[in-house]
């Protein structure tokens, strides 16, 4: 069921903002509005063939997989924005508006010692096509029967640069292969470089290209097949070179 209609949505996302500016962050206020009046986005789709054999990617923390728990939420996404560059703060509003979605499921990979969760991470089937839709307003792709989303990794600051996402994504990833499906789809922004090299290294390679033009509060998506059109920018992307794409995302 879809939980958060689209008055909710408009009110949860005014507050947000409201929030943000009473605690000072005019900037990340600024940027939004900037994006949504003029900006252009590139996000590389990538995909994994789910029956093919892979060796999970190695990380040097005994981790181990399960569904996400109200308790796992503080630890994972702090509610206070005032802490937090303009990139953390972005992620835990995109991740807060996403769980009060009532989309399913979100899991997490916690550590095997003592239950800490350190990577959030929904798989998404194909029965969710119509609240996708509904969230992303018509601008993602729907999902065949045989296909499952992976979207919205989080990590939280203290566990980044430890390689946990390679392998807590690809046991996400595993999830959906025992749901049934053959291909494991996600998608990265061209500039984030940390997420695009550790979708690689999970096993997913690029397939499509999602271009997002924003002029004057109107939005044009666009999707073409990954060809050699792109291959230099994203080998750009994987070195970490400048990208067109701003990293202006806050709301959907």
């Amino acid at each position: 069921m879809y939980v958060l209609d689209v008055m909710s949505a408009i009110i949860l996302k005014s507050k947000i903002l409201f929030s943000l500016l009473l605690q000072g962050q005019v900037v990340v206020v600024l940027k939004e509005i900037r994006r949504r009046f003029y900006s252009d986005e590139i996000f590389y789709w990538l995909r994994r063939d789910l029956r093919e054999s892979f060796k999970q990617p190695d990380t040097g923390i005994a981790l181990r997989l399960r569904p996400l728990r109200n308790e796992d939420i503080p630890k994972l996404l702090d509610s206070n924005t005032k802490y937090g560059d303009y990139q953390q703060i972005r992620d835990r509003i995109e991740r807060v508006l996403f769980l009060k979605s009532g989309i399913s499921t979100c899991y997490v990979a916690v550590t095997q010692h003592d239950d800490q969760p350190c990577f959030m991470q929904w798989l998404i089937g194909p029965e969710e096509n119509k609240n996708l839709h509904a969230y992303f307003k018509g601008s993602i792709l729907s999902l065949a029967e045989d296909e499952v989303l992976l979207e919205f990794v989080l990590i939280p600051e203290k566990f980044r640069g430890r390689k946990i996402m390679p392998f807590a994504m690809s046991l996400v990833a595993e999830e959906g292969k025992r749901h049934g499906a053959r291909w494991g789809i996600t998608y990265v922004p061209d500039n984030n470089i940390p997420s695009l090299r550790g979708c690689l290294s999970a096993g997913f390679v690029p397939f499509l290209v999602k271009k997002v033009k924003r002029r004057f509060f109107v939005r044009q998506v666009t999707y073409k097949p990954f060809n050699e059109e792109f291959a230099n920018t994203f080998n750009d992307a994987k070195r970490g070179k400048q990208t067109s794409a701003q990293r202006y995302l806050l709301l959907p």
